[in-house]
Parts: C-alpha cells; structure tokens; sequence
C-alpha cells in the first residue's frame, strides 16, 4: 500500500472548492429522500452510487480545497508499526510499547506487527479526549490566575 503524495495544486483546489459548495447543496437537499442512491450523470452516461459514497466524495473534496492531500485506506486495513506511529504523530518504539502493554490489539504475520487502522483510531480519539481536557484545564487555570491569554 505505498502512495506518493502529489501536492493540491491552486486550480485543483478551486476546482474542488467549487465542487463541494454544489454537491453540498445537492447533498442538503437530499435529506428528505427516501432512496439511498445518487444518480451522477458523467459524459452523458447516468452511474448510480450510494449516497454515503456522495458524503465521502464532499470530504475528499472539501479536504482537497483546503490544500490538503488525501489517503483514502479501508477501516479494517492492517497498518505497519511505522504508519501507525505516523498517524498518531509518535514514534515506533513507543507504538511497540503500547502494543506490548496490551494497549493496542495486534497480530504477528512473521515477525512483524500489524494493528488494524480502526485500533489506531480508536486510541487518537482518546489522545485527542486527553488532550482536550488538559487544555480546558491550562485555560482554567489561567483565567483563575488572570493571566490574561
């Protein structure tokens, strides 16, 4: 599973911008439709897809429009030590550790560790959970003080 990342470049972006502002309309409008299904219309030939895939297209767009660059990787994908330290922006000697303690469930193919994508997830959503409180804590704190920021 090895991608190269290509830079968004500006007419990309603004391309993009402009796609989500409609699909977002289209989008907005279909909340009170009973079908799951969108009909998209490409070089005249009408192609049906379900209307999650249409939600997942406005996040890859929207995501584009800002510039950023976008992977798309399946929520049961096995990941490597080394990508799962890069998702969770640390390193792998510490992601092996986790493992070790039981933190993050893994399996062995050989000798090399594989932990699925939506175990990795898991554990940054309670990073972030974390880290949210402590912040909510320093800004606390702050204001009781009269720091000022």
């Amino acid at each position: 599973m090895s991608t190269v990342k290509k830079q968004i470049t500006k007419k990309e972006q603004q391309m993009a911008s402009e796609s989500v502002a409609r699909l977002s309309q289209f989008a907005g409008r279909r909340k009170s439709s009973k079908s799951n299904e969108v009909r998209i219309t490409l070089q005249g030939e009408d192609i049906m897809i379900p209307e999650k895939a249409l939600i997942h297209l406005i996040e890859v767009l929207s995501n584009m429009s800002d510039g950023k660059s976008v992977d798309i990787v399946a929520e049961d994908a096995e990941l490597s030590t080394q990508k799962a330290a890069d998702i969770l922006n640390v390193s792998r000697p510490f992601i092996i550790k986790l493992l070790e303690q039981g933190r993050i469930p893994f399996k062995k193919v050989g000798k090399h560790r594989r932990i699925l994508l939506h175990d990795v997830l898991r554990v940054k959503e309670q990073q972030n959970k974390v880290r949210e409180s402590q912040l909510e804590k320093l800004v606390k704190d702050s204001q009781i003080l009269g720091l000022g920021y």
